[in-house]
This record gives structure tokens, sequence and C-alpha cells, in this order.
């Protein structure tokens, strides 16, 4: 029951991690047209530190 409740776990992160990147991926062409909208600075330092 224990391995099941992990594995759902670890599913469950897996598509929030995919749908954060593609959160991302929109709101990166959302900052390359308007570099002044709100949370573009926020968003650079994201990408930075993922770079690390």
């Amino acid at each position: 029951m224990l391995v099941v409740a992990l594995v759902a776990i670890q599913a469950e992160a897996f598509s929030w991690s995919r749908l954060l990147d593609n959160g991302q991926d929109v709101a990166g062409a959302i900052c390359e047209i308007n570099p002044n909208a709100d949370g573009c600075e926020y968003l650079s330092l994201l990408k930075a530190l993922r770079r690390m």
C-alpha cells in the first residue's frame, strides 16, 4: 500500500513539474514580447537557478 502511495506521489510530482515547465515556456514567450510584464524578473531568476 505504501509503495502504491509513493508511486502515485511521484507521478503527481512529475506531472506538476511538467506543467511548470510548460507554464515557464508560455511565460518566457510573453516576456520576450514584453520584458516589462509582471513576473518576468522572477522568471529570469528562476531560469538562472535551474541552469546552476
